[in-house]
């Protein structure tokens, strides 16, 4: 027979192990739902961003984070999100070109986005990359430049990085997009080297032209 104080401290750390899985279990059933989405809005012709609760419950405790790089710059509390219930996001009194937008929320995944804030009013560009980057694996980000006036317009977007860090060459494209709508275009490059690198870009039209950066890690 098990003597009872080892039956006591087996009764115990099964309750510990309960506790612990039934914590993991709520996490990975409840850890989603926010969001930072982006919207063109045709009326006033600018880029309105939200943070958006993506579930059929309430999600309480909302807060935004505003990154330059890694520094926080700015937190505003959000407070409660009603089910698909979206926030427009206050950008007042940032003066920055792009920025790092993190939503948070108690027992919730944050969610992160790279917000590009200053624009010339002639074009807008948003990126997507992917959350993980492998050494000697082959990945693909696109860009997606939107045309914000209400004419036909041609772009050229130039791509460069580290020769270092990659095997491909740098890349140039010609786009020309109708008045008010967007075009993507899909890169694909391998990394050749480990840790932090950056990948440039230029867009330019025939009046404006803008500078965006990405840091990435490659692990």
């Amino acid at each position: 027979m098990i003597p009872e104080k080892r039956k006591q401290a087996l009764f115990f750390f099964l309750a510990v192990y309960a506790i612990f899985a039934i914590i993991i279990v709520y996490l990975f059933l409840f850890n989603q739902g926010l969001e930072i989405q982006e919207e063109y809005n045709p009326e006033l012709e600018i880029k309105e961003v939200y943070v958006t609760n993506t579930t059929e419950r309430i999600i309480n405790n909302v807060k935004l984070g505003f990154y330059d790089d890694k520094r926080l710059i700015k937190e505003n509390n959000v407070g409660t999100l009603l089910p698909k219930e979206k926030i427009l996001i206050n950008f007042s009194g940032i003066d920055l070109n792009q920025i790092t937008l993190v939503a948070e929320a108690p027992f919730h995944m944050a969610f992160e986005r790279k917000i590009i804030l200053q624009r010339s009013g002639l074009f807008s560009a948003n990126f997507v990359f992917p959350s993980d980057i492998l050494f000697g694996r082959n990945f693909g980000f696109t860009i997606e430049v939107c045309n914000d006036t209400k004419k036909e317009a041609q772009y050229s977007t130039e791509e460069a990085h580290s020769i270092e860090f990659f095997s491909e060459p740098s890349q140039r494209n010609i786009l020309t997009i109708p008045a008010s709508e967007c075009r993507e275009v899909a890169y694909n490059l391998t990394p050749i080297q480990k840790g932090d690198t950056t990948i440039y870009f230029n867009v330019n039209s025939a009046n404006s032209s803008e500078k965006f950066e990405q840091k990435i890690r490659v692990d």
